[in-house]
């Protein structure tokens, strides 16, 4: 592999990823260089070459060689660990983290006896270690750049990894989280560290509380994207289960307060007030926006269905003012969160839903976007859920989904799932034939298993 060197100012920008490439620096001396140096991988990234500082290209390699579902994967990672390795040192603090990554997915790979690239490569002349042996470098890596960067919590997490006790992972994870603002899936580590040394109801209650603050923690250092609401919701669940009521409120009433309800509800009342359509583009995204946070199950999980279900009526009587070729946008932000609120795992299936939120805004939708000739494949599929307890409607409603997007695998799918309700075994199979053409391929397990449990009834 080639090793050159460039000027770190001297990069560009190489995609959307936001990866970086060197800029040709073969006439630069090593006296301009300086102690800037940065060493590159040529053609070990992508693009084509990329400074090693740059965490993105170097990992998107890393998971290419070293994914354990690639064949050949346990040569090709152990070649990528030999190019990593042929950089001169002190090398630069993300490369050996990488080299600490590479080694871990050796050490997981090499427990996988049945691996059949195992024999291949011994046959080869290839040099395997011990599973062990590659824990212990990991180890090593991650006590090396502790001891030279005290801070670096990708450090304290290698340590935290290989800690020879609980207990040592425990501390790892607890001086992680003093270190950075914690994310949620630190403050699960966390939470999972502290079960690992709970052996009382005591002890689990004191886990869950300080779980609870970690969480309380993330959502408070983070900005308000629909990320947020997960770390409030888990922060809840384990105030709950330490059954601190007082502390939970608390926090519950600070969260509704960011929530801001009153403010998202007002701007949604003023929809029908909008003339300006330079105005209304940007109003159109805000009203998505508010109603998918109302609506978002982490949110409704801690505030309830009120606020959702009040700003659903409310565009939905807005949107009766404006007109019909305005309406439409507006009509499928409504439909996106009338789906989070029937199903929040967005999967195209029927829901087991109290009949109250179905009768109260099955008439709002039919009235105000339906009945006004209002059309697109979202307005009919989710008007379909609504009536759902009326298959005749439902099914109607559903085919004119059908005819505006055939090529639609998730209508297919919807479709074929009301046939076979209705009993129409044959058209739900040929729907869900025509589901899997038009999806994803990781839907097709599911759907031919469907379709072969449905041809074995037929018979």
């Amino acid at each position: 592999m080639k090793i050159s060197q460039c000027r770190p100012l001297t990069i560009i920008a190489a995609s959307a990823l936001g990866l970086t490439a060197c800029l040709n620096s073969q006439d630069v001396s090593d006296e301009d260089l300086g102690a800037s140096t940065s060493y590159v991988l040529q053609g070990v990234g992508t693009p084509e070459a990329c400074l090693t500082s740059d965490a993105q290209c170097l990992e998107n390699k890393f998971y290419i060689e070293c994914d354990p579902n690639a064949s050949g994967v346990i040569a090709s990672c152990l070649d990528w660990l030999a190019e990593l390795e042929t950089l001169p040192e002190p090398r630069h603090t993300q490369i050996e983290l990488i080299r600490a990554s590479t080694y871990y997915r050796l050490s997981e790979l090499r427990n996988r006896t049945e691996n059949p690239n195992f024999d291949d490569l011994v046959d080869q002349g290839g040099v395997l270690l011990s599973a062990e042996q590659y824990l212990q470098s990991v180890k090593a890596i991650g006590q090396m750049v502790h001891d030279a960067e005290p801070g670096n919590t990708e450090a304290m997490r290698i340590l935290a990894l290989t800690a020879d006790d609980d207990r040592e992972k425990l501390a790892w994870n607890r001086q992680i989280v003093a270190t950075e603002s914690p994310s949620t899936l630190t403050c699960r580590l966390l939470h999972g560290a502290l079960y690992q040394v709970a052996s009382t109801d005591e002890d689990r209650t004191r886990a869950d509380s300080e779980a609870a603050g970690c969480y309380m923690t993330s959502y408070r250092d983070s900005e308000p994207p629909r990320v947020n609401w997960n770390a409030a919701s888990k922060a809840i669940d384990h105030l709950e289960r330490a059954g601190q009521t007082l502390r939970k409120n608390r926090f519950l009433a600070a969260v509704e307060r960011d929530l801001a309800a009153d403010q998202r509800l007002a701007a949604l009342r003023n929809l029908e007030r909008l003339t300006d359509k330079n105005a209304q583009q940007g109003v159109q995204q805000r009203v998505q926006r508010s109603l998918q946070t109302l609506c978002l199950r982490h949110t409704r999980k801690m505030l309830g269905n009120q606020n959702c279900d009040q700003a659903l009526e409310q565009t939905l009587s807005a949107i009766s003012e404006l007109p019909a070729e305005e309406a439409v946008a507006y009509a499928n932000a409504v439909m996106t969160a009338i789906r989070e609120r029937l199903q929040p795992t967005q999967m195209i299936v029927y829901v087991d839903e109290s009949d109250s939120i179905r009768s109260q805004l099955a008439p709002l939708v039919r009235e105000s976007i339906i009945a006004r000739d209002i059309e697109s494949a979202q307005i009919y599929a989710t008007y379909s859920m609504l009536v759902a307890n009326d298959s005749d409607e439902s099914l109607n409603s559903l085919l004119k989904a059908v005819a505006l997007e055939p090529e639609n695998s998730d209508l297919r799918q919807q479709l074929g799932a009301s046939y076979y309700q209705q009993g129409l075994k044959e058209q739900a199979i040929e729907q869900y034939e025509l589901a899997i053409h038009y999806g994803s391929e990781y839907k097709h397990t599911a759907l031919r298993s469907a379709i072969e449990r449905w041809q074995n009834e037929l018979e």
